[in-house]
């Protein structure tokens, strides 16, 4: 029923850009700035004091209780960070401003502040959302979906023989003969990156499926022109990109995949060409950078996984984290990031414990 071709200009359009979010801001401000103007036309200036207090009292009463119910009670499972606690308290200073239209007002200026109450929560709604990116369209709210379903598939018979086949490809000449369909599925539902940990940023990667995670979180993907996701990559590309980012953002994800590739490959001689870079191309300049610009920094350096050059497969074994602070000036552990040194720190029984700690909260 959704996927009419007459309804999709109106389910793909989106909540969190374009048009739809403006007008409603519009015209929620509008509908403020029309019962203020019809209160002091009316020469009420006690109702236009009381309508001020009230919009202060709507906002500081809108923050107090979202933030209860985010960082005290956890009443939604997590915190929702401090974009949507502000965002919130101005809906309901918004909304408060309006009601005493309401109140005030008379006849058809009435009913114009009634409407612009129902105009100001839908703008709040948006707001929100457009920090969580949970509904990026109005048809994502009744599950609609732009993709094409697939319908049943007709088979038909090869049309050539092994030896024409084979012929081909000795000239290069190799036609294509299956669909691999490879990790297909629905986008999941992620927390937003910056609602949850306050703090916005990009994800450096060559890799889609970390481009698609960064979307899914709401971080901004960077894609570097001369990487190439393996242990020839352009780190120093890699590292300007991240640095790059940090000028504008608080948070910068910089993923690197050489090491691993080169052990599915059982290539041991880069396998370790790119942990020595990693070191020397990556870590240190970047540390480097961030001490020249005199910034306080956080800095998390993991894996994923681990990759054995036994078999080239991925393992489910921990992996070592190492956290450095550069406010901390005390005596340093003096251990090497190995997997033998990273059994003697803390253990995190689940992976969404590491991300608290790097931001301390």
């Amino acid at each position: 029923m959704l996927n009419q071709p007459w309804l999709k200009p109106v389910m793909e359009c989106s909540l969190v850009s374009g048009a739809l979010p403006w007008m409603f801001w519009i015209l929620t401000i509008a509908g403020m700035i029309a019962v203020l103007a019809f209160l002091i036309k009316e020469g009420e200036r006690k109702r236009v004091i009381i309508t001020l207090i009230a919009t202060v009292a709507g906002g500081a009463i809108g923050y107090l209780l979202t933030w209860l119910c985010s960082d005290v009670f956890v009443v939604f499972g997590v915190e929702m960070g401090a974009k949507v606690i502000r965002a919130v308290a101005i809906g309901c200073a918004m909304m408060a401003l309006l009601i005493c239209g309401i109140v005030f007002l008379r006849r058809w200026k009435r009913a114009l502040a009634s409407v612009a109450v129902v105009v100001a929560l839908f703008a709040t709604c948006i707001h929100v959302d457009a920090i969580y990116e949970e509904f990026p369209t109005i048809g994502s709210l009744f599950g609609y979906t732009g993709y094409s379903r697939l319908s049943s598939a007709k088979l038909r018979k090869s049309t050539m023989s092994v030896k024409e086949w084979k012929k081909l490809a000795a000239e290069g000449k190799m036609p294509a003969n299956g669909i691999w369909f490879w990790a297909e599925g629905k986008g999941a539902a992620l927390p937003n990156f910056t609602a949850h940990y306050g703090a916005d940023g990009s994800v450096v990667s060559a890799v889609p499926l970390c481009h698609g995670i960064a979307r899914l979180v709401g971080l901004e993907p960077v894609s570097v022109p001369t990487a190439t996701g393996e242990w020839d990559t352009d780190y120093a590309a890699k590292v300007a990109a991240a640095l790059d980012v940090l000028k504008r953002h608080d948070f910068v994800a910089l993923h690197l995949e050489g090491p691993d590739e080169a052990t599915h490959n059982h290539d041991l001689e880069h396998k370790i060409y790119s942990v020595e870079c990693l070191s020397e191309r990556v870590a240190k300049p970047l540390c480097a950078a961030l001490r020249e610009r005199g910034e306080d920094f956080r800095l998390l350096i993991l894996s994923d996984h681990r990759t054995f050059m036994a078999n080239g497969a991925h393992g489910g074994t921990p992996v070592p984290y190492m956290i450095y602070d550069s406010r901390e000036m005390g005596p340093a552990s003096g251990l090497g990031y190995t997997e033998k040194n990273g059994e003697s720190g803390p253990f995190l029984e689940s992976g969404v414990e590491l991300m608290p700690r790097l931001f301390q909260l």
